[in-house]
């Protein structure tokens, strides 16, 4: 239901207007002035009232907060604004078709409010599944060119969603992830991550949290499986980053941070 509501909507400044969306502006203080109006077809909205002609304003494409700026200046010249407030809210949003596609637990077509970005799109689709990708999600429109869709960015700067809204039957296609290592032992947040290209080492330790406070740095051990064998790396962390360099990972590669309480003890395991 949280998607489907279209009425009480909180937009965000950087959210496109449409035909069909509807704005409630409202002037108090010296000057009382309320009306509702809808972006028509040909994008205009009509700000007259009784007794008042104001000339047509085309926002059609332009941001939510930069049509509060411009309804304002335009009510500016033909009313007094000096000791007055004004307020612009969006009243209504049109729904718009989006179809999801890819490593979702529930692909399909979706109808939901314009004002909803991709990122709520994929949580109304029941979010990624295990193999998906959370860092090459493509939406791909009619209007636009095609965007890249990074969780992780989204995760460190939610102003990202900004950039993603939607159009009508926009599609979003969720891929099967590429490159993926594991991170284990004396770091903040232990687990799998994706990798893009240009990432490496440092990278997925700044994904994982950063290392913990006991975390052992002359001994970060990589564990790989190729060519048919399994190879164990010993990697000098401190040494890394004193020299500006970093390590490639491979996808499969288990990460271990040791603790310094177990770093000074050497020993050897035999099995088989």
């Amino acid at each position: 239901s949280l998607f489907d509501r279209t009425r009480d909507l909180k937009a965000l400044p950087s959210y496109i207007l449409n035909t069909g969306d509807e704005l409630n502006i409202t002037v108090w203080g010296v000057v009382d002035f309320s009306k509702a109006v809808s972006v028509g077809p040909d994008g205009f909205v009509d700000l007259s009232i009784p007794n008042l002609m104001i000339p047509r304003l085309y926002i059609k494409g332009m941001k939510f907060g930069d049509v509060q700026n411009v309804i304002k200046e335009r009510l500016a010249n033909h009313m007094n604004m000096k000791g007055s407030f004004m307020d612009v809210q969006l009243n209504y949003s049109r729904n718009i078709t989006i179809n999801i596609t890819g490593e979702v637990f529930n692909p399909g077509s979706y109808s939901l409010p314009e004002v909803n970005t991709a990122f709520n799109a994929l949580v109304a689709s029941g979010g990624p599944n295990q193999i998906s990708s959370v860092r090459n999600i493509k939406v791909v429109s009619s209007t636009k060119e095609t965007r890249i869709l990074d969780i992780y960015k989204f995760a460190t700067n939610p102003h990202v969603a900004d950039e993603f809204f939607l159009t009508n039957n926009d599609y979003i296609f969720v891929p099967i992830a590429g490159r993926v290592v594991e991170v284990r032992g004396a770091v903040k947040r232990p687990y799998f991550y994706e990798l893009i290209d240009g990432e490496e080492l440092k990278d997925v330790l700044l994904y994982s949290g950063g290392l913990a406070a006991d975390a052992y740095l002359r001994n970060i051990q990589v564990r790989r499986y190729s060519n048919n064998e399994e190879s164990i790396i010993d990697i000098d962390l401190g040494d890394l980053l004193k020299n500006e360099k970093d390590f490639s990972l491979v996808n499969g590669d288990i990460i271990t941070v040791s603790p310094i309480k177990e770093a000074y003890s050497n020993y050897v395991t035999v099995q088989g």
